[in-house]
């Protein structure tokens, strides 16, 4: 064995023998989520709250037994390269945190029933999450001298980020309002990449070149630039990079849009209708805008808001976008300005509505219960591996409503949380004659962004005028 081996074995190891009782904790605690039943969901929560305290516990304590920070560790004046150090310190964590983490999601996933393939690629999704996260905390535990002063840091941090998440004007919540829900991922991979690189930087400049002010500098400015990234990310960014990794086919898919202009209790509101795609797929509507355009060619942006725009129809080809007319309104055009992006069905299951579990093996399984009011069925399901774009359930029998489990989500496959496999879905109760759904798994098939004309109603609407 080299001597570099040698070291990097001696300092695991004194490591290891310090800090022991935490490894065993951590160890224990993954052992009770891997086999930890479904049903225990309110116990399942509070054991992974403690597994995030006492990997955080350890990364500090195995960072700071041989701080960088100062001049009163024994290690800075042996003949240990700064960079051997960090690596040992690296394959410590690797092999107390990240291996023991890898595991219990992989026997989570296997208990679930799906075959050890898409056991590995739901752990190791998961795995590359932590492994950043696990990064920043070894910098910030680089750049302090003691626990407490680590804990406070991450404290401030924590109550920063919350604040900057939470602001009703500020730059996140600005990018989740102003680009599609299921493109999301653009600026919070774009977030998650620049805190990866200003950590990794921060710990080279602190071991190699111990430089503990230059490294604090560092991190700083990386924590202001991920509070900033988010305003390089508008829609217009957005939209062109979910386009670019997109598989587009746009130019083998003919569709109409056509939007008429109707009266509603609110006044007025504008119904958009796709017409001409294959059966089955569904059109989803991620940004929308509507402009008026006047007599001298001038247009002004009315509804720049996304959330505005609904299903109106059950098979999710009509659209309503509700607004108010101002009475000062002399609009000669308008005009609707929107993203869109075509969902193709990608896998579907018939699933009887009798309280047994029904599916295929490798595919979605799904079990049917009433809810706690008695007025719904909970389709509870389960997709393996990486998680389609969308899914959605919808009663046997003609003209029933499309529902689906969460927002859709456009990122590369590969991005994908697969661990978060579970879909509940929400169905009204069964009529008589049905007694079954089926559960349909989408996938985006290309992001497009058109501009179609509204067709305006003759009459006023309730004192609103959009015509003269």
């Amino acid at each position: 064995m080299t001597p570099f081996l040698i070291t990097i074995r001696s300092i695991i190891a004194k490591d290891f023998r310090l800090l022991w009782p935490i490894v065993i904790l951590s160890a224990a605690l993954f052992a009770i989520t891997a086999f930890l039943r479904a049903e225990y969901m309110f116990l399942r929560i509070i054991v992974e709250q403690m597994i995030n305290l006492a990997s955080a516990l350890l990364i500090v304590s195995v960072v700071q037994i041989d701080t960088p920070a100062g001049l009163s560790r024994d290690w800075l004046t042996r003949p240990i390269a700064p960079s051997t150090m960090l690596l040992a310190k690296l394959l410590f964590l690797f092999v107390t945190l990240m291996v023991p983490s890898f595991a219990s999601h992989t026997i989570q996933v296997l208990r679930a029933g799906l075959p050890l393939e898409e056991a590995l690629f739901a752990a190791s999704t998961t795995l590359t999450s932590a492994m950043f996260i696990s990064v920043f905390l070894v910098a910030v535990a680089a750049l302090t001298t003691s626990l407490l002063q680590s804990a406070g840091v991450m404290i401030a941090l924590a109550l920063v980020f919350l604040g900057f998440t939470a602001m009703p004007i500020g730059p996140m919540r600005r990018v989740m309002e102003g680009s599609s829900i299921g493109s999301t991922w653009v600026p919070v991979y774009g977030i998650t990449l620049v805190a990866f690189l200003g950590s990794l930087t921060t710990l080279l400049v602190q071991y190699v070149g111990r430089r503990t002010t230059i490294s604090r500098t560092i991190l700083g400015g990386t924590l202001l630039l991920v509070m900033v990234t988010p305003l390089a990310f508008g829609w217009k960014t957005v939209f062109a990079i979910q386009s670019a990794v997109a598989p587009s086919q746009s130019e083998n898919i003919a569709f109409d849009l056509i939007a008429k202009g109707e009266c509603s209790r609110s006044g007025f509101e504008t119904v958009l209708e796709v017409k001409g795609l294959p059966d089955g797929w569904l059109p989803m509507i991620d940004r929308i805008q509507l402009e008026h355009v006047d007599a001298e060619g001038e247009f002004r942006e009315v509804m720049p808001e996304n959330r505005l725009a609904r299903p109106s129809k059950a098979d999710g080809t009509k659209w309503a976008v509700t607004h108010l007319w101002d009475e000062e309104d002399d609009a000669d055009e308008s005009n609707l300005r929107l993203l869109l992006t075509l969902l193709a069905p990608d896998e579907s299951a018939r699933i009887a509505l009798d309280g047994e579990k029904h599916g295929r093996p490798g595919g979605i399984t799904c079990t049917s219960n009433p809810d706690e009011t008695g007025k719904l069925t909970v389709l509870a399901c389960v997709v393996p591996g990486a998680q389609p774009a969308y899914v959605t359930a919808q009663l046997d029998v003609p003209d029933s409503d499309i529902v689906s489990s969460r927002p859709p989500d456009y990122a590369p496959h590969i991005l994908r949380n697969a661990f978060d496999n579970n879909h509940n879905l929400l169905l009204p109760l069964p009529a008589e004659g049905a007694n079954s759904a089926t559960v349909t798994l989408f996938e985006a098939v290309t992001h497009l962004e058109r501009e179609v004309e509204v067709e305006m109603p003759e009459s006023s609407c309730g004192g609103s005028t959009p015509t003269e």
